[in-house]
């Protein structure tokens, strides 16, 4: 069995055999790539023969006329595609007007894409055609009861073109209490409601606060606990029950009315 030291020098002596033969490799191939006298003298010949036939294209094409030539035969090309291109848009009919349609929800906090609104165009030929290549002037978000107007734009002939499109909003937000942020909004606002009946609501804690649906839309149950103190300082805990019902938006927020409350002292 060979020593650590014997399997060390015969692993190196491998690696210097493998990078000789690496080397002349190399050298070899750097040899083939040089070129014998004879080669030389023909590929001299080779370039000059194609160098001499480029002279002689060269000056074949500037002995035609010009309106033979490669380039002058290219700007003409792309001169008559102009043309055609202005003839084709020349010979499009006039608009003659445009009248748009909302499609789109009326659900208050609704923000209005130009994708909801199918415009016809009537032109002086006779024709109309259906546009979905609109866009809005401006952004708008429907607020419940109010009517917001559109202004659609479709582009035509290098000309933009509006109609004007009245947008009445009659619904508001549908809401269920198993959505987290109505639960959160709906527990926050009946907090802030018991606090408004306690003798000390800096004191109030509220805990094991739950909603339910009512059975009627946008009317929930606010079930919960306060910890406060009294009147005479002592802290009581009490099991309360607001029913509340969520509105119109404002500033992005549900308006809420109470309709009942009740609490009870444990």
């Amino acid at each position: 069995m060979r020593s650590r030291a014997e399997k060390k020098l015969a692993k190196t002596k491998a690696k210097d055999e493998l990078s000789a033969m690496k080397a002349q490799k190399r050298i070899e191939k750097r040899q083939s790539k040089v070129l014998t006298p004879e080669q030389e003298e023909a590929k001299k010949v080779k370039d000059a023969e194609k160098a001499k036939g480029r002279t002689a294209r060269n000056k074949a094409e500037k002995a035609k006329p010009i309106y033979k030539r490669k380039l002058f035969v290219l700007c003409v090309v792309l001169l008559l595609l102009v043309i055609i291109a202005g003839i084709g848009q020349a010979m499009k009919p006039d608009l003659k007007s445009l009248t748009a349609t909302y499609t789109g929800s009326t659900v208050e906090g609704t923000d209005l894409d130009a994708s909801k609104f199918k415009a016809i165009a009537k032109y002086d030929n006779g024709t109309k055609e259906t546009v979905d290549t609109v866009t809005l002037k401006n952004d708008a978000t429907l607020v419940y009861g109010e009517t917001t107007t559109a202004t659609v734009i479709y582009s035509y002939k290098g000309e933009d073109h509006t109609a004007k499109v009245a947008i009445k909003c009659d619904k508001i937000k549908t809401y269920k209490a198993s959505d987290f942020d109505t639960a959160t909004t709906l527990k926050t606002d009946a907090s802030s409601y018991i606090e408004g009946t306690l003798k000390a609501p800096s004191t109030a804690k509220f805990h094991d606060e739950a909603v339910v649906d009512a059975g009627t839309t946008n009317v929930f149950y606010v079930k919960g606990t306060v910890d406060a103190e009294n009147s005479f300082g002592a802290m009581l805990s009490n099991d309360y029950i607001v029913e509340i019902k969520l509105g119109p938006l404002s500033n992005g927020e549900p308006t809420y009315t109470v309709l009942d409350y009740s609490f009870s002292e444990e």
